[in-house]
């Protein structure tokens, strides 16, 4: 069974972060702190709510020495926890931004390194260079143009017809429920080859 982190989407190797409360597991202590934050933020703002009632309350009932004792002490614990709700929240922003940024970096790597669809010969590219054939097999090599990567041998592939053009199966079975052109020349659709001859 594979668990993932509710924040940040890594992989859990071992079980040793985990709410007891919502029986969240997390791969950090940054991350359950960061998840709880907006618990606690929530808890702020209750707190404020519940400040503001007990003193108009204990106000109305002609005892204002003791909301004036009380209504401090509640505002106070009200704004800290809001505080460190926020600080939390933050956190998680960050950890996401992070993760996002690391998937995106990992996604330009795979970009610069793929294999060739028909011979799977390694083809590595410099930066800023774009191949149009592989130099073993001659054959033009193959781009999708729904998630902007090279289409490697081994992988899931569809073709559209008429036009002949070839996309990730997962990228044009997403692609093909809200749309019937071809993303590349924008013909119509006749069908999907679930099965292409090359």
């Amino acid at each position: 069974m594979d668990l993932k982190c509710p924040v940040c989407g890594k992989e859990i190797t071992e079980l040793n972060y985990m709410n007891q409360q919502s029986k969240k597991v997390y791969c950090s202590t940054e991350c359950k702190n960061a998840d709880n934050g907006g618990r606690i933020l929530f808890a702020g703002f209750l707190s404020i709510a519940a400040f503001t009632f007990i003193t108009i309350f204990l106000f109305s009932k002609d005892t204002p020495e003791i909301a004036a004792i009380f209504g401090p002490i509640f505002f106070v614990l009200a704004l800290s926890l809001i505080f460190i709700g926020t600080r939390f929240s933050r956190l998680r922003n960050k950890i996401k931004e992070e993760e996002s940024y690391n998937k995106s970096e990992s996604i330009e790597k795979k970009k610069d390194r793929f294999t060739c669809f028909f011979c799977g010969t390694l083809i590595t590219l410099k930066s800023g260079e774009d191949p149009v054939v592989c130099i073993t097999c001659g054959n033009k090599v193959l781009y999708c143009d729904l998630c902007n990567n090279f289409i490697s041998k081994n992988e899931n592939v569809l073709q559209l017809e008429p036009c002949g053009h070839l996309f990730h199966k997962e990228e044009l079975l997403e692609w093909t429920k809200n749309n019937e052109i071809c993303p590349k020349c924008h013909e119509k659709v006749d069908f999907v080859d679930i099965n292409p001859d090359f």
